[in-house]
């Protein structure tokens, strides 16, 4: 009996040393001295940033070293939280999340619901050189067998959907644009805050993220559930994306080649297609970026290369910010860490497409970006349009298909010699009507675009989006790489293979979807063969939408005041807040802009218009609307219904049944 009792008084002993450890609070930090609890980091911080978002630093010595993060502001420390000792742990709360530090001094992170999000397995300091401070790292966590992450930006050799069971480098350079991010299905990303070469490796025995120097461990753990949630914690961490001018939206050519961007406008402009004069001062800080990037990777094997333009065009970057307010900024880049959104840039690649797989690859890289907090991209741009060994008639239908799909895209830039491909005397390699018809349906599109762009920069919206942000109880979406949504009611189904006729679209779960070009009504949750030509890709709109569309398709301005067609597609209640300014300058920000909301109740087919909220100098004192209920060749494409249901609008209420 007494052998027993001593048992007890020995286990109790032993297993209370981390409830015996000190713990300090400072603001938002809680700092705990690890110290004889088995070593895996010698002190551990956890710093609160929203009731949502903490951040986890480890490191080997008794003072934490200054690190100065390059994608995070400052933290709001006027946070209410608890911390107290539970059983043998220390559990850090806040209105959303507990996080639990074990006796081993590893963490635990569940949502307030008692679900576990993030288990930490173990943490790893290989010193550089002997009293260095300096380490190779290495963070390890345990994930549910059946859990489904995506994320790490976008590599041009192998793109990456669900990351599970892959092993591969972070990369950096003017081809990859790495984010040190990724999302589970269960509802938080992770944010690794290192700048070294990074190596990401899932196996069964866990996931584990290492870089190759470092003082300390640190990762960002953000809690949504829903990944718009998440986006929106991003850049309440990180910084709030700005608008963009009104013309960045149209379709434009990149001032960074050899050509003149006049010379290379005159090539559409000749052929009757739509492209924008590009106006801004910043396009340089992209060509010292293209510079700094290829001198550091050229010059050093350095690990510290993933930050190296960013960290020297920061206060570049900040300089334009304070200096511009006539000008919204719009400045190409290639680095995609968290925080350089804030800056009015966008993402811009340099990889080459030369051939179908290329193409592939950058859609599903391209949904894969989304997920990063920047909302702006381009997928190609900056590099020649250069498919290699192929027809002449393959060559041209992959460009394409590829500006059908750029047409969606946040940004839409036209790669230097990409119209050479199209504008040719042969029948089998000249689609310059179908071109002129992507491009168009981009400026008839406008008024959806750049009232999206409104929620993005006010709202913290994301435009284009994995389906599982819409849809995330829908389990046939996981796999899905190939579709995304365009807005908040278009979901854009790319073609990327030769000579399609048809294609399998499936339609997500919880409503049903019309297709864009013919009015038809499919049910959702159902897997729907489509016929595909040369003229167009599959789109799709979701039931209980309202979608604005331009009259004209010739430029971002009259796509702007031209008639707009409001079109329903009935089926449920809809709403849209139609939104128009200046198109340049920071006005916005101070309410100079017009919203006009529109509401469609589907059980008595009714449209109301609420009067204008807001004004701006220029501002129409008069709006016509041509009012259309979607259905079978009614609304459809880009043609125009007659004789449609027209709506003079003076900025008052008006109530219309249909």
């Amino acid at each position: 009996m007494k052998k027993f009792n001593w048992f007890l008084i020995f286990l109790f002993l032993s297993s209370g040393v981390l409830a015996r450890s000190l713990y300090t609070i400072d603001g938002n930090k809680v700092t705990i001295d690890l110290e004889g609890i088995g070593m895996k980091s010698r002190m551990l911080r956890v710093e609160i940033w929203s009731p949502r978002a903490v951040k986890l630093i480890s490191g080997m010595q008794v003072e934490f070293s200054d690190f100065n993060s390059l994608v995070a502001n400052d933290p709001d420390n006027d946070l209410k939280f608890k911390v107290g000792y539970s059983q043998n742990n220390i559990e850090i709360t806040t209105s959303e999340l507990l996080i639990s530090i074990q006796e081993d001094g590893l963490a635990r992170i569940y949502n307030r619901d008692g679900n576990k999000m993030v288990i930490e397995s173990g943490r790893t300091f290989d010193e550089i050189e002997p009293a260095s401070e300096k380490y190779r790292i290495k963070q390890r966590f345990f994930l549910n067998p059946d859990e489904h992450i995506y994320g790490f930006g976008l590599d041009t050799e192998e793109a990456h959907t669900n990351l599970r069971n892959l092993s591969f480098d972070v990369k950096q350079d003017t081809e990859n644009i790495a984010t040190p991010l990724f999302y589970s299905e269960r509802g938080y990303a992770l944010l690794w805050d290192n700048y070294s070469a990074t190596r990401f490796t899932d196996t069964r025995g866990g996931l584990e993220i290492e870089s190759a120097l470092a003082n300390e461990i640190q990762y960002f753990f953000i809690y949504g559930p829903h990944w718009n949630d998440i986006v929106s914690e991003i850049r309440n961490i990180t910084g709030n994306a700005p608008m963009l001018p009104r013309w960045a939206f149209g379709h434009w050519l990149l001032p960074v080649s050899s050509q003149t961007v006049e010379a290379r406008a005159n090539n559409f402009t000749s052929a009757n297609i739509p492209v924008e004069p590009v106006t801004t001062k910043s396009f340089p800080l992209y060509e010292k970026e293209m510079q700094i990037t290829a001198s550091t990777t050229s010059a050093s094997n350095s690990p510290m290369l993933n930050m190296a333009a960013y960290d020297q065009l920061k206060p570049e970057y900040e300089k334009l910010s304070e200096e511009t307010s006539e000008e919204r900024l719009c400045i190409p880049t290639h680095t995609n860490f968290p925080g350089i959104q804030k800056y009015g840039t966008f993402l811009l690649t340099n990889a080459k497409i030369e051939n179908w797989g290329d193409f592939e690859n950058q859609v599903i890289s391209g949904i894969n970006l989304s997920l990063s907090g920047q909302p702006y991209w381009s997928t190609s741009g900056a590099e020649p349009f250069k498919p290699a060994g192929l027809s002449a008639a393959q060559q041209s239908e992959l460009m394409l298909r590829w500006y059908q799909y750029a047409a969606f895209n946040p940004v839409f830039i036209s790669p230097p010699g990409a119209k050479d491909l199209i504008n040719g005397n042969n029948p089998s390699t000249d689609y310059t009507e179908q071109l002129q018809k992507a491009i168009k349906l981009r400026y008839h599109l406008l008024p959806y675009i750049y009232s999206t762009a409104r929620k993005v920069a006010t709202k913290n919206k994301t435009f284009v989006r994995s389906l599982l942000f819409d849809y995330p109880e829908d389990k046939k979406v996981y796999k899905i790489n190939r579709q995304f949504m365009f807005g908040e009611s278009m979901m854009v189904c790319p073609v990327v293979e030769p000579n399609t006729e048809k294609m399998q679209v499936y339609l997500p779960e919880g409503n049903d979807w019309y297709n864009f070009h013919t009015g038809i009504k499919h049910e959702g949750g159902t897997n729907t063969e489509v016929e595909v030509s040369k003229d167009y890709i599959p789109l799709f709109v979701k039931a209980g939408s309202i979608v604005p569309f331009a009259t004209i398709g010739s430029n971002t301005t009259d796509s702007l005041y031209s008639p707009v067609e409001i079109r329903i597609y009935p089926g449920d209640d809809a709403t849209f807040s139609l939104y128009d300014d200046t198109g340049n300058g920071q006005g916005y920000l101070n309410g100079q802009g017009a919203v006009i909301n529109f509401s469609f109740t589907n059980r008595n087919n009714v449209l109301v218009i609420d009067p204008v909220e807001g004004e701006f100098p220029g501002m129409p004192a008069e709006r016509l609307f041509r009012v259309v209920v979607v259905k079978e060749l009614v609304g459809n494409g880009m043609y125009f219904t007659e004789p449609p249901t027209w709506v003079e609008y003076d900025g008052k209420r008006k109530r219309q049944r249909l």
